[in-house]
């Protein structure tokens, strides 16, 4: 059985340890979610992606909960919930809705040459 309050103690003596780890997991583990559908692989190679990437969430999400629980709630806790839901969104989005996701991406990529061709 899980034992709420050890899981919290875990979470409040390695915080800096575990935020170190998801935080870059959730941003690489989205980059290469989008990057699967931007490029067109299988839509199961990108949910296999989305769902490692929603575990990662799930994970911060949780880390974030066991602050709230404990009563800690500072800026950092807001900050790590609006990566996770952002996080989160781009998953779900890439595998639901991929030819979206790859023109959205396509219109910001030529935005971005075509500010460079300007200057």
């Amino acid at each position: 059985m899980l034992d709420i309050p050890s899981l919290c103690a875990l979470s409040t003596a390695h915080c800096v340890a575990l935020c170190a780890l998801l935080i870059p997991a959730n941003l690489v583990s989205t980059a290469f979610t989008l990057g699967l559908a931007s490029l067109g692989y299988s839509a199961e190679r990108v949910r296999r992606s989305a769902i490692l990437s929603v575990l990662c969430v799930l994970a911060m999400v949780l880390h974030v909960l066991s602050w709230i629980v404990l009563g800690v709630i500072m800026v950092p806790t807001y900050i790590l919930l609006v990566l996770a839901g952002i996080c989160l969104g781009l998953n779900v989005w890439a595998v639901s809705y991929p030819a979206s996701l790859r023109r959205r991406l396509a219109w910001i990529g030529g935005w971005r040459k075509l500010s460079a061709t300007v200057r």
